[in-house]
């Protein structure tokens, strides 16, 4: 029987293994994790999950890959927008 890859799992990975292919170090798909208290109890929590990371000479970048390949509807933009506020907030 055939494994079939989880959807945009084989899309992350194919991208990174493109940059890995050509020397670039990379950082295969890992949460950010955060302290935080719920109902009065200390947890830690995802805060958010990334697709990789890339390092080439001085440059460092995050990856984040959308899979629509099995959407019919036009891709909506919003998505794209919340990804670059969330990346124009972090420090």
């Amino acid at each position: 029987m055939k494994k079939e890859w989880p959807s945009g799992k084989l899309l992350e990975f194919v991208v990174l293994r493109a940059f890995e292919l050509e020397d670039a170090s990379v950082t295969y798909p890992f949460s950010v994790w955060d302290d935080a208290v719920v109902d009065n109890e200390a947890k830690m929590i995802q805060r958010e999950q990334l697709d990789g990371a890339v390092y080439v000479d001085s440059l460092h970048t995050l990856i984040e890959c959308k899979d629509y390949a099995k959407t019919k509807d036009p891709i909506n933009v919003d998505a794209l927008a919340k990804l670059k506020f969330r990346l124009s907030t972090r420090p």
